[in-house]
């Protein structure tokens, strides 16, 4: 399957505005590859980077490209931070021991929060990386079609920097929330009056994690 179709079957329809515009970035790169040809046509030796048109062009993409950049980055950050103020106020008001949960309901309400903040976080994690791939192989496409030499260089400067290219704070949060499922569903001490939402809980919470990764 081409990037492309993937960039659209994978993305989180809400947040749909947010990634890569990969679609426009490659009709550029089309432009750039049609003009070389035409110049390479009335002569083979010819210069093509130093043709207007080409000139042009490139500035587009790489005015395109920047803008792109600093979207995702910004919604990124933007939606991490959220996160992990969420998980913090979680911290804060966490019980000690799972037989400090008052009911049913409170320890019902513990889990499904984490549940679903594990959710958002991984929600988070795979819009980084499919943006992170969408700009290593749009520069890659760059570079093939028109003989430019600019990824590597570009990647290094522009990309890697980025928030959303640095994955260690999500995976430590995914690892926080994990660890207090873990003492919820875990909890030698549980109260007898939850010991039957822990052990429905401890399954969904071991399939989830036997069929995805952090």
């Amino acid at each position: 399957m081409k990037f492309g179709h993937t960039l659209l079957s994978h993305q989180v329809p809400e947040w749909q505005q947010h990634y890569i515009d990969y679609k426009i970035l490659k009709k550029i790169i089309k432009c750039i590859h049609v003009r070389e040809a035409e110049l390479r046509a009335d002569d083979d030796g010819a210069d093509v980077f130093t043709d207007s048109q080409v000139k042009v062009d490139l500035a587009r993409f790489f005015f395109h490209l920047d803008s792109n950049i600093e979207k995702v980055d910004e919604f990124y950050t933007k939606k991490y931070l959220d996160y992990e103020k969420r998980l913090k106020k979680i911290i804060a008001v966490f019980p000690r021991h799972t037989k400090d949960i008052s009911s049913y309901e409170e320890y019902d309400d513990l889990v499904d929060i984490l549940l679903e903040l594990r959710n958002c976080f991984r929600n988070l994690k795979w819009y980084a990386e499919l943006n992170r791939r969408g700009f290593v192989k749009i520069l890659k496409k760059l570079d093939k079609k028109t003989g430019t030499k600019k990824q590597e260089a570009y990647l290094s400067s522009k990309v890697q920097p980025a928030s959303f290219c640095n994955e260690d704070d999500t995976v430590r949060c995914l690892s926080t929330i994990n660890d207090y499922l873990s003492r919820l569903l875990n909890d030698p001490e549980a109260d007898d009056t939850v010991v039957n939402l822990h052990q429905n809980h401890k399954d969904h919470f071991n399939n989830e994690s036997s069929s995805s990764t952090i």
